[in-house]
């Protein structure tokens, strides 16, 4: 594809993504608020959840047949 073809199309991708995210964004504005409040009264909790999670996750992909 030759390059000024191919910025063109990425040019109108971007900005009918961007398009895109903007009406939604309006759209769902008060659930996004929502949930981002709640990351914020929570973030501590969300962190150590996720940490222990991805200790969880190593040990049992480890397994039990191989050594520590």
């Amino acid at each position: 594809m030759p390059t000024r073809k191919f910025l063109l199309f990425v040019s109108i991708g971007i900005v009918i993504k961007l398009w895109v995210l903007r009406v939604f964004g309006r759209i769902f504005e008060e659930q996004i608020r929502a949930f981002l409040n709640f990351i914020d009264a929570y973030q501590w909790w969300i962190v150590i959840g996720l940490f222990a999670l991805s200790l969880l996750q190593g040990q049992l992909r480890r397994g039990p047949s191989r050594p520590d």
